[in-house]
């Protein structure tokens, strides 16, 4: 299954210095939260704007039959985190009582860490409220997000550990719409300097409910008949733009790998909770560095 290759993927392109490569790439999975595999430009959907993530398509690879390994976010989560099927270890569904990972098991930042690379953490976690499920406990070195599954996107005064947005442990008070302030976060990581490549894990919590978009963006498609939806995933397009644009000004862009995928399916007839397509198919692209490689 999908997490299954994404992992091996990443261990063969670390072990071989990136691809056709002396240097060591960064990473950079993008992760969305209940995005169907048609709400996509480069899978052809004309309903919602995307214009960012189509370019990164364009030169990259698409992958037109692409599924993981749950209906639902938290153990689909799981599987990608740690590259097993999450049956496998008892995660098979949202409500665990809070119970995540087993301690003993190894997440993509944990292999990320030991070939060197520096690690962050972006958004929604969802795999564990204890401390031993904590990011900054299972491999990353930065982590600036929020633990629970979903919250709202404006700021919340008295915010529940789960939904309290934090960075390493210790709350982030914050203005303005959170899928920005997740953007400008995985800008400013890929600023920093440091002789060691990356590994960023985006997992925005957009476009899963509640319904809040900005102002500016409903009023951009005040005549769309789903509205919140399509202003809501501009936000989200928005901001995967700001990323591409800083590694391009930071020259780091053609020594990156894009991961861009969705944890689950979208709310399609069946709906996401459904073992069809409509529950296990998401839009997947990997863009290579270089182009090496096109779809």
């Amino acid at each position: 299954m999908l997490a299954q290759r994404i992992f091996t993927f990443i261990l063969v392109s670390i072990l071989l210095g990136g691809v056709c490569q002396a240097e060591k790439p960064n990473f950079v999975l993008i992760f969305i939260d209940d995005m169907g595999w048609t709400d996509v430009g480069f899978m052809g959907s004309e309903y919602y704007e995307t214009p960012n993530i189509d370019k990164l398509a364009k030169n990259g690879v698409i992958f037109t039959d692409a599924h993981v390994t749950s209906t639902v976010c938290s153990p689909s989560r799981a599987g990608l985190i740690t590259g097993k099927y999450q049956q496998r270890f008892g995660f098979e569904a949202n409500g665990t009582g809070g119970i995540g990972l087993p301690d003993e098991m190894l997440t993509i930042a944990n292999v990320f860490k030991q070939a060197d690379y520096r690690t962050y953490g972006i958004g929604k976690w969802h795999l564990g409220n204890s401390s031993s499920d904590h990011p900054n406990n299972r491999g990353f070195d930065d982590f600036f997000g929020f633990i629970g599954g979903a919250r709202s996107y404006f700021p919340i005064e008295n915010p529940s550990q789960q939904a309290m947005l934090q960075n390493n442990g210790e709350r982030v008070k914050f203005e303005g719409y959170i899928t920005d302030v997740l953007g400008d976060k995985s800008v400013s990581y890929a600023e920093e300097k440091s002789e060691k490549p990356f590994f960023m894990y985006l997992a925005y919590n957009a476009p899963h409910t509640p319904m809040h978009a900005k102002e500016e963006h409903l009023e951009k498609y005040k005549d769309h008949p789903r509205r919140k939806l399509a202003a809501m995933t501009w936000s989200l397009d928005e901001n995967i733009g700001k990323l591409i644009d800083k590694l391009k000004e930071t020259n780091q862009l053609d020594n990156t790998i894009i991961f861009f995928l969705s944890d689950h399916g979208g709310p399609l007839p069946r709906g996401k909770r459904i073992i069809y397509d409509s529950g296990l198919k998401t839009p997947l692209m990997i863009r290579l560095p270089n182009d090496n490689i096109k779809g």
